[in-house]
């Protein structure tokens, strides 16, 4: 869930290895510890927070700033770094902003020009930069790691807490699997119960945050009668065939995550295309940061499903998606009710 950006092959597996996520689970279950109560002082008397989004691109970047450096931004300081601010600002509004955002992002104070900080520490942006210096091109490429924060993954979290307050039958369920755990707890991905994993998967199929594809071909081809010459651009509607009854069947509209979820008797429960939903891509060219999105969304969700239910606000209207930034966004603001266990 990185926006497109490109990455070296040689960091690729560094963003898909278990073990570069597990060595810093600790920071992120931190970061989502401090967002739950958060959560806590945000409710009126009525346990109703407004517009929630914002507070969930705040901790994206903040745990984006913990994946890649072993360090806090500081969002939930009393007083937030002022350049901090200033890029999170400019990442939320990132169509108009692209040059502040990588003039701007406060990564000088991480890494200097010309070190070699794998020496010293073991942050994965020690590893991006080791052994070269710090260029614009590598600056861009981690601005866009850190942005990928603010708009794929905080947006991916709010459908699914949007779907989930829609379907409260759901959210029992995950709650049941969810009640042996303290919420204080550090839960890791092999930790993450499987309908937390199957109603992601879910949002992700409904709405899939990163709905258009973009690929070139370096090769003129032939598919499915069509000539595609080389260099075209071709535009892939990801949302289109997740929503296809040909791939998921006459419920293909609505919320089911039980279809992800294997039957000891059937094999699965639901019978469906596996390539009709990809919301993360496929094969080399999957999404980079695709295990560690998922590790921040599923650390965060258990935490709050763990200490809250969580209900629409009694003045929500009905939320469709609609395409924004190229991102698919809700359509208007959703407020929720953190109603304490």
């Amino acid at each position: 869930m990185t926006s497109g950006m490109r990455i070296d092959h040689c960091y690729r597996p560094m963003f898909l290895r278990p073990k570069e996520i597990n060595e810093r689970i600790s920071m992120i279950n931190a970061v989502a510890n401090d967002f739950v109560e958060r959560l806590h002082h945000l409710r009126d008397q009525n346990g109703t927070i407004h517009n929630i989004e914002r507070e969930l691109s705040y901790w994206g970047v903040e745990s984006n700033s913990s994946f890649l450096f072993n360090r806090r931004l500081g969002f939930y300081e009393k007083t937030p770094d002022a350049d901090v601010l200033v890029f999170f600002e400019a990442a939320y509004k990132m169509h108009d902003n692209v040059g502040v955002l990588i003039d701007m992002g406060p990564f000088h104070k991480e890494s200097k020009s010309g070190e070699d900080p794998i020496e010293k520490t073991t942050s994965v942006a020690d590893h991006v930069f080791a052994k070269r210096k710090l260029t614009e091109e590598s600056l861009t490429m981690l601005c866009g790691l850190m942005a990928a924060g603010v708009d794929t993954i905080s947006t991916t979290s709010l459908w699914l807490l949007y779907l989930l307050s829609r379907n409260p039958d759901k959210q029992e369920k995950l709650y049941q699997e969810l009640k042996p755990f303290d919420s204080h707890e550090d839960i890791s991905v092999n930790k993450t119960v499987s309908y937390l994993k199957a109603a992601l998967k879910e949002s992700l199929r409904l709405h899939p945050v990163a709905s258009i594809f973009s690929r070139v071909f370096t090769q003129d081809i032939e598919l499915h009668g069509y000539h595609i010459p080389a260099g075209v651009n071709i535009l892939f509607q990801n949302h289109l065939g997740s929503i296809d009854e040909r791939n998921f069947g006459e419920d293909a509209k609505q919320f089911v995550p039980e279809r992800w979820l294997r039957d000891l008797d059937t094999e699965n429960l639901k019978s469906f295309d596996p390539l009709g939903s990809l919301p993360f891509g496929h094969g080399v060219r999957m999404c980079l940061g695709r295990r560690v999105a998922e590790a921040y969304i599923y650390t965060l969700l258990s935490k709050i499903f763990i200490k809250y239910r969580v209900e629409l606000s009694s003045k929500q209207s009905d939320v469709n998606p609609i395409l924004n930034g190229g991102l698919m966004r809700p359509d208007r603001e959703i407020s929720f009710k953190f109603l304490l266990r």
